[in-house]
């Protein structure tokens, strides 16, 4: 019984700090006037009759940020099924199926966002790699590397 209070304190502790260290600040002047919601309004706004300021986002870029956007989702499920086993392994009372299966949760939830986490990083890098071709027309392999 001790070990599962304690288990219980270290998902507990381990949701709490993905909570506290994963926000990212937003401003709200800086994101009208960049990143894809800036672009969107300036081709909505040269739809409608309006001069365009800057051209069409390339599809590439677009699907590069689609990808990014369902990992960070991904993410939000790996939290989900992390709170999920942890109330299954506090409502276990004892029985060994149901703590099994809390077990279980956690470890393949872990080991899931392990992968989105690197699947996320090389998102991530070829994004970074993407935009500097297609903003400055420079070979993503002639980069200078660290």
């Amino acid at each position: 019984m001790r070990g599962a209070i304690i288990f219980s304190i270290m998902i507990c502790i381990a949701a709490v700090a993905i909570f506290l260290f994963s926000y990212v600040p937003v401003f709200a002047d800086e994101a009208a006037d960049s990143g894809l919601s800036g672009q969107v309004l300036g081709q909505l706004n040269a739809g409608a009759g309006a001069e365009a300021t800057e051209k069409p986002l390339d599809p590439r870029l677009i699907v590069a940020y689609v990808i990014q956007v369902a990992l960070a989702l991904l993410g939000i499920i790996f939290i989900f099924l992390l709170l999920m086993s942890g109330y299954w392994f506090l409502t276990a009372r004892g029985e060994e199926e149901k703590v099994n299966k809390a077990k279980s949760t956690v470890t393949r939830a872990i080991i899931g966002l392990l992968v989105v986490m690197l699947a996320y990083a090389l998102v991530a890098y070829l994004l970074g790699g993407l935009e500097g071709v297609v903003k400055d027309g420079n070979n993503f392999f002639s980069r200078r590397r660290l």
